[in-house]
């Protein structure tokens, strides 16, 4: 090694053992992505536009098919900012800075080598859920690897000090882990299972104070059960319709079929980072580990291996068969904290090292270009080009009508979520959810009437969703007519609006 290149080794070294420089560089990256936000297409993504629809008003839940943390955190950014991009873009982010603290903090403690620690958290951006999908869409994703992560670490401290209030300030990750996405339950059963089998932590986990988690955790998610409950909703039937487990894997060779996509799309959850992280750092791979005094390294195995049987299991005994890479966050998201936790410093190669992060920075880098370049030619190509649909042109048309307060009924909740952010002072409702998810009619105000396409009868849906719940009636006289506005990006595209409207209201749309 030249003089030259143990220096740059050393000041690389000297840089990934500073949680400073680290802090730094979770910050500038995140800065970069949430200006990016801006830069690109202002229209919501099917998710944001979800949230945006319901972050309306503060509810106990809304659609029982995800939790409302989401939801509930958007509600109160919203209260301050505004229901426009700003609110989306701040939530999405404040979710992803805990994420990557929280996974810093816990590759501190659980790997013990803060150089380490730092080309661990590096990892994750060459996981493609997070180094390029949770930038684009994933709401409740984004939330649940917040709380996976922080949960980590607080078991981490909880299970070291021992103090109730440490195993308190667990349950309460814990809790909100339930209320921000459902699979949130497979860490928990695979984390307790792992700890179970690592002698190092069995005991100090199962003690009086741990009972501190529990109650406080069931404090947190009771609310939101006695609210499903009181809707009649069921958690099995949501998880048989999920993962399509009563009408697959009915014989032997569809269960396997099954238990291999599983398996499937646990391994490309991984990528590239499983491919890239053993060809530069082979020693990742190594049977002689550094030492692991507290068991960590043990328990993060073990809990990745318990998951992974819990997939098996509902493949095979349940025939469960639709699976997604974005589901398995709570038993895959310590891969890379795992993976580093075997390494010793003193064993890698600097140029090895500087490789890997080479190809980190590559990839990020290539993700921000990509974002960019994207969005300048998609709008050319686009099949559906939802990103680029006119809202806000549309919106403004719909003003200049002279209507801003009252209620819009809609179809579709990308169109109706984006709508808000144009309307920020109307009531919007998408008739394919129930109408206790929106806040109710104002006192005063018209009934709007939107339908996409140039038809001149409203919609079957919408019609049926006007008579009941809403108690509406679309009799003359009607305010009808069409609008058109270029798609973003393309403004030759055109997109086409109907619409019906009610002066004064009627029924429950005013």
């Amino acid at each position: 090694m030249t003089v030259a290149s143990a220096r740059r080794s050393a000041a690389a070294a000297e840089l990934l053992g500073d949680p400073r420089a680290v802090l730094a560089a979770i910050v500038l990256y995140l800065a970069l992505h949430f200006l990016l936000r801006f830069l690109v297409s202002p229209t919501l993504s099917l998710d944001d536009a979800e949230q945006s629809l319901f972050s309306q008003s503060l509810l106990a839940g809304y659609r029982f098919r995800q939790p409302p943390l989401y939801t509930w955190l958007l509600w109160g950014v919203s209260r301050v900012f505004g229901p426009g991009l700003l609110a989306h873009a701040l939530v999405r982010y404040l979710f992803q800075f805990a994420c990557y603290a929280f996974l810093y903090l816990t590759a501190l403690r659980m790997i013990g080598d803060r150089r380490l620690a730092a080309l661990a958290l590096a990892g994750y951006l060459l996981i493609w859920d997070f180094g390029v999908f949770i930038h684009l869409d994933l709401t409740h994703t984004v939330a649940v690897a917040a709380m996976i992560a922080a949960s980590l670490w607080l078991f981490a401290r909880a299970v070291e000090a021992g103090r109730v209030r440490d195993f308190a300030w667990l349950g309460l990750a814990l809790g909100l882990g339930v209320l921000a996405k459902y699979n949130f339950v497979l860490l928990v059963g695979a984390a307790v299972s792992a700890a179970a089998l690592t002698p190092g932590l069995r005991t100090r986990l199962f003690r009086r104070q741990a009972w501190a988690a529990v109650l406080v955790a069931l404090g947190i998610v009771g609310p939101y059960l006695y609210w499903a409950w009181g809707h009649g909703y069921s958690f099995g039937g949501l998880t048989a319709a999920v993962v399509h487990s009563d009408t697959a894997g009915s014989d032997p060779g569809g269960r396997l079929l099954a238990l291999a996509t599983a398996i499937g799309k646990a391994v490309e959850f991984t990528l590239p980072f499983g491919v890239i992280a053993p060809l530069v750092l082979p020693a990742v791979l190594t049977w002689q580990p550094a030492a692991d005094p507290q068991g960590y390294r043990r328990f993060l195995g073990l809990l990745m291996i318990v998951g992974i049987g819990m997939l098996g299991v509902a493949a095979l005994a349940f025939g469960a068969s639709h699976f997604k890479a974005r589901w398995m966050h709570p038993i895959l998201m310590a891969l890379p904290v795992w993976a580093f936790s075997r390494l010793d410093w003193t064993d890698l190669a600097p140029g090895r090292v500087r490789l890997y992060l080479a190809l980190v920075l590559s990839s990020v880098l290539l993700v921000m270009g990509g974002r960019i370049v994207v969005d300048r030619v998609a709008p050319e190509y686009c099949g559906s080009c939802r990103a680029y649909l006119p809202v806000a042109d549309l919106a403004r048309a719909l003003r200049g009508m002279g209507f801003d307060r009252g209620t819009v009924v809609t179809q579709g909740h990308h169109l109706a979520g984006n709508l808000r952010l144009g309307l920020p002072h109307a009531r919007i409702i998408d008739v394919d959810y129930p109408i206790f998810a929106f806040p109710p009619a104002p006192a005063d105000g018209s009934c709007l009437v939107l339908w996409a396409g140039d038809g001149d009868a409203v919609p079957a849906a919408i019609a049926s969703y006007m008579a009941a719940p809403l108690g509406a009636t679309l009799i003359p006289p009607l305010r009808e007519g069409r609008l058109e506005a270029g798609y973003v990006g393309a403004p030759y595209r055109r997109f086409v609006l109907s619409y019906a409207t009610i002066e004064g209201g009627t029924g429950a749309c005013r």
